[in-house]
């Protein structure tokens, strides 16, 4: 009768270790097909999507913008955002483009490349409503052409220049 506890528990052990070995595969092999299926979304991204000719979907820029960002890799995310916002008929948010490079430059201390960007943005249009009495301008105050971007953006808004 001992011998046969033996043998049904060594049973049972080996049917708990396929089950769980099972089970790992069974979850690889989802995996891949997540990554499959994510590819293929790729592939096909445009097609599902109402896109004119020669527009560039935002979905594809921010995935590798916020990939980038997450891993530390701003250059990477800056360099992303400034090759699609020269992208002719462009459809995400303009502003919203500005800003985020914008940010990152800050992050990354680059404060004398964002006076090209508001340079650029101001002759779009784009409008940032800068108030250099925060201290988020703080650094750009000792920046040469800062302050006629920054009354450009004054009269941009329709405000008295200081």
């Amino acid at each position: 009768m001992l011998k046969f506890i033996k043998i049904m528990l060594i049973v049972a052990l080996v049917l708990f270790v396929v089950n769980c070995t099972k089970a790992q595969e069974d979850k690889q092999e989802s995996e891949k097909n997540i990554e499959v299926k994510t590819e293929k979304v790729t592939d096909t991204h445009k097609e599902s999507h109402d896109h004119k000719e020669g527009e560039l979907c935002i979905d594809p820029v921010a995935g590798k913008v916020a990939a980038f960002s997450m891993e530390g890799k701003y250059e990477e995310a800056i360099q992303v955002l400034v090759e699609a916002k020269d992208v002719p008929g462009y459809q995400w948010d303009a502003k919203r483009l500005y800003d985020s490079i914008i940010y990152l430059y800050d992050k990354t201390k680059q404060y004398e490349k964002n006076l090209d960007i508001w340079r650029d943005a101001h002759s779009k249009g784009l409008v940032f409503k800068m108030d250099k009495t925060k201290k988020h301008f703080e650094p750009y105050l000792k920046l040469e052409g800062f302050d006629d971007i920054y009354a450009k953006d004054l009269e941009m808004q329709g405000k008295a220049v200081k």
